[in-house]
């Protein structure tokens, strides 16, 4: 568990739903919760009316036990992320630093990612000392996104507001078009 009796799991559904208040009607989403496989949480679909059940959906995720399968994640959100037709893609990798295993080609994943014009950001749960936060470092790094780290329950929708978490590559002027042709996957590879 972490601050606020909270478990790190609980940490990646609050940033997943607070994501997803952050986008606009016209945005797609996609939520994939990770063990030692996938589970389609919210398929690549349109925001729209669906605010509320999305939310409902994302909140209710639960740990079903098995590995932390980083690589699983990332091949996961990839499948969805190219279901989108949204012209700016990101995808937010929810992980254990303490527990991300399965790095498998992670990094050359995520760089082949950049290239045809997706990011990666990771929001690990966790401390930078903890044992494979450095490999997620790297997983961002090779997606060109950004990496927060954090054990706070009551702060972890803030990072999303506060811009640590903002798009790459993008800048104030440009967010509130963007914003309006927005793909994310996220994908939680927590216990």
């Amino acid at each position: 568990a972490v601050g606020m009796n909270k478990t790190k799991m609980d940490l990646a559904n609050m940033g997943s739903e607070a994501t997803l208040r952050l986008l606009s009607p016209r945005d797609e989403i996609s939520v994939i919760a990770i063990d030692s496989e996938p589970h389609i949480v919210v398929p690549m679909s349109k925001i729209e009316d669906n605010v509320g059940s999305f939310s409902k959906k994302i909140l209710s995720i639960e740990s079903t036990g098995g590995g932390i399968f980083t690589y699983t994640a990332i091949k996961a959100g990839v499948k969805e992320i190219q279901k989108s037709t949204s012209g700016t893609k990101h995808m937010i990798l929810f992980a254990d630093a303490a527990d991300a295993e399965e790095a498998g080609d992670s990094v050359k994943v995520c760089q082949e990612l950049f290239k045809s014009g997706v990011t990666v950001s990771v929001v690990a749960l966790g401390q930078e000392s903890d044992q494979d936060a450095d490999f997620l470092k790297e997983v961002a790094k090779a997606g060109q996104g950004r990496i927060f780290f954090t054990e706070d329950a009551g702060s972890s929708g803030l990072f999303f507001l506060s811009g640590k978490m903002g798009l790459p590559r993008i800048s104030r002027a440009d967010m509130s078009a963007v914003c309006r042709r927005n793909a994310a996957t996220m994908t939680s590879a927590t216990k």
